[in-house]
């Protein structure tokens, strides 16, 4: 869903803006939107821990077909809110999962948190989307010179029937 012409940069605190304004901070292209996590906006975090997280996510229900997410493991936001993977990622797919369209396809999740299992990240999926497909959880790793694969996170996705 086209939300916007133009991006704007935000450059105060994500507490301190409306939930408009974060939106509009959405890079947005034909078929692809983008919440960017680099210098705009600042501080991704703030935007998960703010209040305004929920007026985002109320005002992008159903809109998209496909979600992948790469959450932070860590972070504090502006008002010194803060961001743990281990106690806030049921709640931010849970929330995620509600932007998901009737004809969703995709839903994917990476994390390189250690402590995190496949297991327990595939558990919120299943009890987060509520729509029939596969799940498929998967560890990422490099390859060393020797051709053992060295961890570095996991990803875990699910899709819909049929795909």
């Amino acid at each position: 869903r086209k939300l916007n012409e133009e991006a704007v940069i935000i450059t105060t605190p994500w507490e301190d803006i409306d939930g408009i304004q974060i939106m509009k901070a959405i890079e947005h292209s034909d078929n692809l939107d983008i919440m960017p996590a680099g210098p705009v906006p600042p501080n991704p975090t703030e935007l998960l821990a703010s209040s305004n997280m929920k007026e985002v996510v109320n005002y992008l229900r159903n809109a998209y077909d496909i979600i992948i997410m790469d959450p932070p493991s860590f972070g504090r936001g502006a008002k010194n809110e803060v961001w743990q993977v281990e106690k806030d990622l049921y709640n931010l797919i849970k929330d995620a999962s509600t932007l998901l369209s009737d004809d969703a396809l995709l839903f994917i999740v990476n994390t390189y948190t250690t402590g995190l299992s496949m297991t327990v990240i595939e558990n919120i999926l299943k009890l987060t989307i509520n729509k029939k497909g596969n799940f498929i959880s998967t560890e990422l790793g490099i390859e060393a010179n020797n051709g053992l694969k060295l961890p570095c996170g996991i990803t875990v996705r699910w899709e819909k029937n049929g795909r």
